[in-house]
């Protein structure tokens, strides 16, 4: 976060410079307000008034007079005009300069609520998928106890557990697919394995020749490897003491 905000105050400088480079070449800089027709001029040799005529010579000096005097007066207004359109320009490059930083700080605000909502979204379904988890558990673990495939209930029993394990890899497999990083797709993806391998082996124990003591012991097995992904899966990645 801090090298992005970093990363707008450059661009708001650079905007800020541009800004000022725009008025410095538009004409708006010092050097272009001296008036070019301030020049210094080149005296003339000019022939002696003759004695008879004191007045006409007067007479031309005064407008020549009046003109050099205005001439300055005329410059400065000009350098006035063109100093204040150069500050306008400045404060436009300077008001755009705050509207895009203001506009991708709020995009950014916006994006990191997003995810913030996202991964609380997350967290909640992955707490739910290790409470249903726990509960398949439990039931497998009960129907594989002595005497429960002759029970009265056992066909129903096993009904449910084959729903159960359904409906909770289809939520694992939503969990991989949204996962922020490798670590949530991975957790996600070794407690489906497990499942997946726990189910096999118990609907390979209940076919008309898979029941004896030897698929028996895969199926303790396959229940132990599910145990302990699924304390994986709420330690967030690492195996429960």
């Amino acid at each position: 976060m801090r090298r992005l905000m970093n990363s707008l105050l450059c661009c708001a400088a650079i905007l800020i410079a541009g800004g000022l480079a725009a008025c410095g070449t538009s004409g708006n800089g010092p050097i272009s307000g001296l008036s070019p027709t301030r020049s210094i001029a080149i005296p003339t040799r000019t022939s002696q008034p003759a004695p008879t005529a004191p007045a006409t010579s007067s007479a031309a000096s005064a407008p020549a007079t009046t003109r050099a005097a205005s001439t300055p007066r005329a410059s400065a207004s000009g350098a006035a005009a063109e100093s204040g359109s150069g500050s306008t320009a400045i404060w436009w490059w300077v008001a755009l300069a705050v509207v895009v930083v203001g506009g991708l700080i709020t995009w950014i605000a916006l994006a990191a609520r997003r995810r913030s909502a996202a991964s609380a979204d997350q967290k909640s379904r992955e707490i739910e998928a290790y409470a249903r988890g726990a509960a398949l558990y439990d039931a497998m673990s009960v129907a594989e106890t002595p005497g429960a495939f002759v029970g009265p209930d056992a066909a129903a029993r096993w009904s449910d557990i084959q729903v159960r394990a359904d409906s909770l890899a289809q939520t694992l497999y939503a969990l991989r697919e949204r996962a922020a990083d490798d670590s949530e797709r991975m957790r996600a993806t070794e407690l489906l394995t497990a499942l997946q391998a726990v189910r096999s082996a118990m609907d390979a124990e209940r076919a008309p020749t898979g029941a004896g003591p030897g698929q028996a012991q895969v199926v303790r097995g396959r229940l132990a490897d599910f145990e302990t992904a699924l304390r994986a899966f709420r330690a967030g990645g690492q195996p429960a003491p």
